[in-house]
């Protein structure tokens, strides 16, 4: 799977997950895959895309628009 995949699938599919850490710890991994995938570290922090902050979720998909975009 295409690690920009498995991030955006990882980040539509937090409330799957039983505890705020695991959720923390897989958002953690996803944002390592978009670094080894090429695109900047992520301002924002794991917790906040698990707190469902709606700034930080949206930069973290703006970086994966702007890097994938021309691949429609």
């Amino acid at each position: 799977m295409n690690a920009s995949l498995f991030v955006f699938w990882l980040i539509l599919h937090l409330h799957i997950l039983q505890s705020f850490e695991e959720r923390v710890a897989n958002v953690g991994l996803a944002f390592d895959l978009m670094q080894d995938a090429g695109l900047p570290k992520p301002k924002a922090r794991p917790e906040d895309i698990v707190n469902l902050d709606l700034k930080s979720t949206l930069r973290v998909l703006y970086n994966l628009f702007t890097k994938y975009k021309h691949l429609s």
